[in-house]
């Protein structure tokens, strides 16, 4: 059976932040994910990081060379199995419900191709930091996108078909 979400993370080097990453994917109140996590070349510990979790069966690992940050991910777009795709950066991690909450508005929305949500920026320790968040806009975002770009990669969510469009 797929899942209902592939959440796509690109990591390079960041094994300081991985595991907070990767735990507030695997901890989300929505269960039904999986996550490839998409090693991009790593030389700082990230691989043995990643392994670590290899009980959990929702993780898939795929390391590849270094093809940088979009290149890696891609590759995880086009192993990702699942109608909606997420994408989480190895350095950043989510509120525990961010993906039940997305995941509902894409049920209640039937045409609704992506969706995004607010952040708050933290520390290296957790702690937050001043930030204003840009408007949201909703409908139609493409021409405010060319003026202010307001959507932050890790709170993106994608129907898979977008893509394929």
């Amino acid at each position: 059976m797929l899942p209902r979400v592939s959440v796509v993370m690109a990591n390079y080097n960041y094994a300081r932040y991985l595991r907070g990453a990767i735990d507030s994917a695997l901890n989300q109140t929505l269960r039904d994910l999986e996550l490839i996590v998409v090693d991009d070349g790593s030389s700082d510990g990230s691989r043995e990081i990643i392994e670590s979790y290899a009980s959990d069966p929702r993780l898939r690992f795929r390391p590849v060379p270094h093809l940088g940050q979009p290149g890696a991910k891609n590759a995880g777009i086009e192993w990702a199995r699942a109608p909606l795709v997420a994408f989480l950066d190895a350095d950043d991690a989510w509120h525990l419900e961010k993906l039940a909450k997305q995941v509902a508005l894409f049920d209640r929305e039937p045409t609704l191709g992506v969706a995004y949500c607010r952040r708050t920026l933290i520390d290296e320790s957790g702690q937050p930091m001043p930030y204003r968040q840009p408007p949201l806009h909703r409908g139609d975002v493409m021409a405010a996108m060319y003026r202010d770009n307001f959507v932050c990669f890790s709170s993106a969510v994608v129907r898979r078909h977008v893509f394929e469009h």
